[in-house]
């Protein structure tokens, strides 16, 4: 299972098995979805763009199948820009949540059904949020280098260093645009930690907070800006995205390509793993949801889900039957002509049936068919902007009965 969010405010959960996809929400734009924080194996939260935040859980019925269900919601107060759990070991088992936006306003929502709200504030702008284990925050953004915030005391503990000068003797611009923890689950700021940052200036740098606080690796990944970094638990692997939907494998030891996995259409926004880390899945500007095995280095499926993505979120079937775990055989078809499907086959797969029966078994993924699935629309996939700076271009229309659409007037816009 896969639970999406947009910037039309909409959540889906999707049915790897069988592609079933079933929306919940209404659409408007200034209720989009900024990002998910687990709470539990089956309940997760969301934060939207204005600032509400809602409490979700994964429901399972013998004869409707899983669906999604609300549970309730709060208000931050300010205008969000994502959200990250706060767990002291297992991050299905967070006691509370971090919500922030670009200015450094941060909100620290508990759990509980009290849900009180604490408020700090740090030094913006903020690009990219990352959390691990006892209640540690990283964040940075443009000029505003790596920074460790403890959320227990709400304090800044830990400011990274800038790299020296070049070669030309000039200063080295600090834009992070994405971070990612080794073993976030094991790791405290208290301890010491391993972490991984990727840039607006096509870096990718390591840091290592028991060391010193400038990077101890740097190298640069090709012509595009980082937008999302997703770092392996043998602290040696990285998958890096940029703002053309390329998703590159780099080896941290020596800074060298190992492969590039099937790229999309448009800046990948998201990229997560599941639990064993065998599976990657990446959402963007492009409306799919894609799988890739990470051991074989394959694209294992996609689903197309109609809107721009912000964010995903992975979710286990744990009250799948055996006989659904075997998953669905299915045959090889191209995914990226964005033609209109039937209301039960949402997305269109690109790898062969037995690499998706490999991988719906790995994921406990329950079979057959749904009633209340979305239907799919009318894409128009060559005018997917490959900037997300110009994605809010398409708010022109009244309409929000039409939003789905709305995105096919986009217009294409340079990347960095």
């Amino acid at each position: 299972m896969l639970a999406t969010g947009d910037e039309t405010g909409l959540l889906k959960l999707v049915r790897i098995s069988d592609d079933v996809v079933k929306s919940f929400g209404e659409q408007n734009r200034e209720k989009a979805i900024v990002g998910f924080a687990p709470v539990t194996r089956s309940k997760f939260m969301l934060a939207r763009k204005d600032g509400n935040v809602e409490y979700w859980e994964l429901a399972y019925d013998e004869t409707d199948g899983y669906d999604l269900k609300y549970l309730r919601s709060t208000e931050v107060g300010s205008s969000s820009s994502g959200v990250v759990g706060l767990y002291s070991s297992e991050k299905y088992d967070s006691s509370s949540s971090l919500v922030f936006n670009e200015e450094g306003a941060l909100s620290i929502i508990s759990h509980n059904h009290t849900s009180e709200v604490l408020k700090s504030t740090v030094k913006g702008p903020i690009s990219a949020v990352s959390s691990c284990a006892g209640g540690g925050v990283a964040f940075g953004g443009r000029e505003n280098d790596l920074t460790f915030f403890d959320s227990n005391t709400q304090q800044v503990i830990w400011n990274a260093k800038n790299v020296p000068y070049d070669k030309l003797r000039l200063r080295v611009p600090i834009w992070i645009t994405a971070i990612s923890f080794f073993n976030a689950e094991q790791t405290s700021l208290s301890g010491g930690c391993k972490l991984v940052t990727g840039t607006g200036h096509k870096q990718v740098r390591l840091y290592d907070t028991r060391t010193e606080p400038r990077p101890v690796k740097s190298f640069e990944i090709g012509e595009y800006r980082v937008t999302q970094i997703q770092a392996l638990s043998d602290e040696q692997n990285i998958y890096v995205s940029d703002t053309v939907g390329n998703v590159y494998h780099y080896d941290l030891r020596n800074g060298r390509r190992l492969h590039a996995l099937t790229s999309s259409d448009g800046a990948v926004r998201h990229m997560a793993t599941y639990d064993d880390e065998s599976t990657m899945v990446c959402v963007g500007l492009d409306r799919h949801a894609r799988w890739h095995d990470i051991n074989s280095q394959k694209h294992i499926k996609s689903v197309y889900l109609r809107n721009r993505l912000n964010a995903c979120l992975p979710m286990r079937d744990d009250h799948a039957p055996a006989a659904a775990k075997k998953g669905t055989k299915r045959s090889r078809q191209d995914d990226s002509d964005g033609d209109e499907r039937d209301e039960e086959s949402v997305g269109g797969g690109s790898a062969g049936s037995d690499d998706l029966e490999d991988v719906d078994a790995f994921l406990g993924s329950e079979n057959g068919d749904e009633d209340d699935s979305e239907q799919d629309g009318d894409s128009d996939e060559d005018d997917i902007e490959e900037e997300e700076d110009s994605e809010d271009d398409d708010e022109a229309s009244e309409d929000e009965d039409e939003l789905e659409d709305e995105d096919d007037e986009d217009n294409q816009s340079g990347t960095d």
